[in-house]
Parts: structure tokens; sequence; C-alpha cells
């Protein structure tokens, strides 16, 4: 009987995620199978930092070590040995990795080239981090050279059109009287640009300033974040409100 550990698990995933997404022609539907595999990567990575503490929390029932905790269970209990990252930009890549599981495991997804370029370039610099942190280790340590250079070149095709729209992002930020720029729930950057109008009091049309995505928008009554209305949840008894606000007010699990 041969053993696979979570190194190992993990280390598969990340080489056949960055392979069909490096492959050529790689399709968009080939690249958003890539994702999930990172997502997958990103989860065995917690996993293997609650188990560096003791493999019991591993599982959702100590008591019973059978089925093992979800991404989100994992990182409260990361948070409760204070083991959850601290830096912003990471707990960022963290949310937008269960918001991705979410979508493409349980619901339709769609998407554009430059989301994917994007959530992919995220989760590779997630996976990298996490990486050195629990293994030491980098993310080029397992990936070839050559594919380690075709990943490079999206990370600078991305900067370039973040870099682009980067002077209108700071006007939004500086000048809005609507808090702009608001969440693009295609590529998961903070880009969208409202329109001063809207069809009515209550929605407005959004566009991306990095992916070009456009839809409607509206906002949460509960926080008043500004979120595309494919994101809002609409709840008999309750004002319709962001998926983590519903989450911090009932006992339901949103993103498994």
């Amino acid at each position: 009987m041969e053993r696979i550990t979570l190194k190992d698990n993990c280390e598969s995933f990340i080489k056949e995620a960055v392979n069909i997404y490096c492959r050529k022609p790689a399709t968009l539907h080939k690249k958003a199978v890539s994702l999930i595999l990172l997502v997958q990567a990103v989860e065995l990575l917690l996993k293997q930092k609650l188990a560096n503490h003791s493999s019991l929390l591993l599982y959702e029932n100590v008591d019973e070590p059978k089925k093992s905790v979800s991404m989100k269970s994992c990182l409260k209990r990361l948070s409760h040995i204070n083991q959850t990252p601290e830096q912003s930009k990471v707990q960022k890549s963290l949310r937008r990795a269960m918001e991705l599981r979410g979508k493409i495991m349980h619901h339709e997804f769609e998407t554009n080239e430059m989301a994917v370029k994007s959530d992919f370039v995220r989760l590779c610099s997630l996976i990298h981090e996490l990486r050195i942190e629990v293994y030491n280790e980098p993310l080029s340590a397992i990936i070839p050279q050559q594919e380690m250079q075709l990943l490079e070149e999206e990370e600078k095709q991305l900067a370039e059109a973040v870099q682009q729209c980067r002077e209108e992002i700071s006007r939004l930020r500086k000048d809005s009287a609507q808090g702009e720029p608001h969440w693009c729930g295609w590529c998961g950057n903070y880009s969208v640009r409202l329109s001063a109008e809207g069809a009515d009091n209550h929605i407005v049309k959004g566009q991306c300033l990095i992916c070009a995505e456009s839809e409607d928008y509206c906002s949460c009554g509960r926080c008043g974040r500004w979120l595309p209305v494919s994101e809002i949840e609409h709840c008999e008894g309750k004002k319709s409100m962001c998926s983590e606000c519903l989450e911090n007010i009932t006992d339901d699990c949103w993103y498994e």
C-alpha cells in the first residue's frame, strides 16, 4: 500500500493546474478547471498548517475522526490557534478562493479570459506564499522553468492591465460619493465604476475597469456595500443583503 501525504496531493493539484493552464490550446473551460485545482491546493496547504499543530484538528469531529474540515472551518480553527495569515492581501485571496469554489462547484460559472487570468495569477501568488510559510519552499520548486516563465508573463500582462486603469481607480476612490471602486464578481478586483444614473433608486450599472465586464449593482441592506445583483441574497422577512452579512446573522454556511 502506498501512502499519499497532504503535500503529495497538494503538489499534484498544483502541477496539474499549471499544466492545464499552460497547455496549448488552452480553452476557457480548461482554464476554469485549473482554478478549482488551485483552490483545492490552497485548502490542502491550510490543512497542513492545522496538521502541523495537531492532526486531530483536521476532522470536523475530533472524537470520530472521519470527515475532514471544510476550508472555512479550517480557517476558523487556524484563527483559534493564531495561525491565520496576517497580510490583508493573503486574506483577500483566501476569500476569493472560497468564492471561486462555491461558484465553480455549485453554480453555473460565468467568466472571461481576463477574469481567469486575474484569478489564476492571484491563486498562484497565494500558493507561493503558503508554500513558503508551510514548507519553506517556493512555487518554482515544483514547476518547470518553461511553465514558470509563462506564469510570470501572465502576471506581467495582468499588472499592465491594472496599471492602465490605476489612475482612474485612484480618482474614483478619492472623488466618488458612492465609495468607488467596487468589487467585481467576474475578476475579484476592486475595479468597478458605477454609472451616475441607475435604472431606479436601488440598481445601477457597473463596469469593471480591468476585465471590462458590465452588470447591475445594488447595495447590501445591512453593510451598505455595492455588489453585483447576483451576489445579493433575497430572503423572506429579511433585508436583501450580501452573503457575508447573511452568514453573520444566521447559522448557515453560504460558501461551502
